[in-house]
């Protein structure tokens, strides 16, 4: 986690853009011609537009790899050429990651390969990501999310409560191997795990309040990156958009 560390430094901002271009699918057709080579083409474009011109405000990228799917064989491609476009910037891939281990192998090799620097994962299926971490990639587990689906609220039988903070625990003492996904109760997230790094969606299309999210942020005003997409990729001024979120959050912390 130390490069987010940096990254936030560096730039002073906490602010994830999320490049996640949307997809027009016809059903009907096959895969590989759900867009036609010119749109991909100005897709290719756009998002390498928005790499340039919020990367002075970026702390991170993170890619939702859905979006790099949908587009088959040259979505892989593209996913290929944002890691490059993002040069020493920190770039998670969202791919909500588990599975058995030769599986999750796979997954690892996949992401190593694409450069990323972190991934999300799933810790429904197990709690062990080591294949990632042997690649030195660490994990933002998934804790609380902004969809808030019931099964992170069950209580369970122990002094954890909730599944969430069963699963907070879990990642808090290993703080350099994992993160936590962190889209509501970030303030009781922050108690449980003191000195893990959160990564926080919800802030501009989702509606989360800046004062909700920074309430994971640690005492040393780091561990905390808010991711903000579609806020940025539908404006008219990326450059611009990106900037006010930033300097919205460092004026919040400040505050």
């Amino acid at each position: 986690m130390q490069r987010f560390a940096d990254s936030v430094k560096k730039t002073s901002s906490i602010l994830c853009v999320g490049l996640d271009p949307p997809v027009v699918s016809n059903p009907r057709k096959r895969l590989s011609r759900i867009l036609p080579s010119h749109f991909g083409s100005l897709t290719a474009r756009h998002v390498k537009s928005i790499i340039h011109k919020t990367r002075p405000h970026a702390a991170a990228f993170k890619v939702n790899l859905a979006f790099y799917l949908a587009r088959g064989a040259k979505g892989i491609d593209l996913l290929l050429r944002v890691r490059d476009w993002t040069g020493d910037t920190p770039l998670i891939l969202d791919g909500k990651f588990n599975d058995i281990d030769n599986t999750l192998e796979g997954y690892a090799t996949f992401a190593a390969s694409a450069g990323a620097t972190a991934v999300t994962g799933s810790p429904y299926m197990g709690e062990d990501f080591s294949p990632f971490i042997a690649k030195g990639i660490p994990v933002f587990v998934l804790g609380t999310t902004t969809n808030n689906p019931d099964v992170q609220g069950l209580q369970l039988v122990s002094d954890a409560g909730t599944l969430a903070r069963h699963v907070a625990l879990k990642v808090s003492d290993r703080p350099a191997d994992y993160g936590l996904v962190v889209g509501h109760d970030a303030a009781s997230m922050r108690e449980l795990c003191p000195e893990t790094w959160f990564l926080s969606p919800g802030l501009g299309a989702q509606g989360k309040k800046e004062t909700e999210i920074l309430r994971g942020l640690r005492p040393d005003g780091l561990g905390l990156l808010v991711n903000a997409s579609r806020s940025i990729w539908t404006a008219m001024d990326p450059a611009a958009a990106a900037q006010k979120i930033a300097t919205s959050l460092v004026h919040s912390r400040m505050g």
